[in-house]
């Protein structure tokens, strides 16, 4: 039976995974993982199927049996790359949803010392490289650049957990509100 190992699993964003996984398959296994279990056993009874894991990426983990998980998500900051890691060198799927652009730079030099065996996937969030790699896409059709600037927006209604709150401060303008006479080009 397949496994999905969710770090950080019952924060705001890794329980929204979570969910999405149950609704998608009923039969795959969820470990929600974090520091304080009893904090996901709520979830992982709402969920079935599912059950918590203490987690510190603080210690080691290589103790944890790694060989029942099909899949790691990381839903919290990795700043070892420890997940990436033990997927790396177990043969695990790796999804990452908060490596910033600085960041993914280790994570590839792990990659090419451990070419991975099965998919690893740095999603991150906005400031994590996909913009970064779109205009590298974008800009093939020029023979000369001589500058890029990105910008993003995000919807300020949307639900952040603490983390990325924290990240947002340090690197998102809000945008002003576009004006009436451009809406709807």
């Amino acid at each position: 039976m397949a496994a999905i190992f969710i770090a950080g699993g019952y924060g705001i964003v890794g329980s929204n995974i979570a969910r999405h996984v149950r609704k998608i398959n009923k039969e795959i296994e969820i470990i929600i993982a974090g520091r304080n279990p009893d904090k996901g056993a709520a979830l992982a009874k709402e969920l079935g199927n599912a059950r918590t894991v203490y987690l510190d990426l603080d210690k080691s983990i290589e103790s944890y049996d790694w060989g029942q998980i099909d899949l790691i998500v990381a839903a919290l900051q990795d700043p070892a790359d420890a997940l990436i890691n033990v997927a790396l060198t177990s043969g695990i799927a790796h999804i990452g949803i908060t490596k910033l652009a600085d960041e993914v730079t280790p994570f590839l030099l792990s990659a090419l010392r451990t070419p991975p065996s099965r998919p690893i996937v740095p999603l991150g969030h906005s400031q994590s490289g996909v913009m970064t790699l779109l205009a590298l896409k974008a800009a093939e059709a020029f023979s000369r650049i001589d500058s890029i600037e990105l910008a993003g927006l995000y919807d300020d209604q949307e639900q952040m957990g603490p983390m990325t709150v924290g990240d947002a401060e340090g690197f998102i303008v809000k945008a002003e509100k576009t004006p009436s006479s451009i809406r709807g080009r």
